[in-house]
């Protein structure tokens, strides 16, 4: 549950932007599930199409977007370190995000971004 939760976020926090370039997961089916296994205990790569990043600022609302996160339970950046991450046990992996004051960069706003594009017609 925690997981299409998760999903949902990501889709409701899609909506209404505009896609940019990137991997796109493509989507011909009734259901979409990702359970973010394929990062693994120890991976520092989200799964494809899923993107972790922060705003950018200016007028254009520009944002910077990753795939880069660190393995932590989202409790703690250290300085410098990326505020995207991959958490959870061996059997259970999460993508989450965490606002800092000494992650890079540092600030509140963070965001999680999945890419579908449907194929169903």
């Amino acid at each position: 549950m925690k997981k299409m939760k998760t999903l949902l976020l990501a889709l409701v926090l899609l909506a209404g932007r505009a896609a940019s370039p990137g991997q796109v997961i493509e989507f011909t089916g009734p259901a979409l599930v990702e359970y973010f296994d394929s990062m693994g205990s120890g991976g520092t790569i989200t799964p494809a199409g899923w993107y972790v990043g922060w705003p950018q600022g200016g007028t254009d609302g520009g944002a910077l977007r990753t795939t880069n996160v660190v393995v932590n339970n989202g409790g703690t950046v250290a300085p410098g370190g990326n505020a995207g991450f991959n958490c959870g046990n061996t059997m259970d992996r999460a993508l989450g995000v965490a606002a800092t004051s000494t992650g890079n960069p540092p600030g509140p706003n963070r965001f999680v971004e999945v890419q579908i594009h449907n194929n169903t017609g």
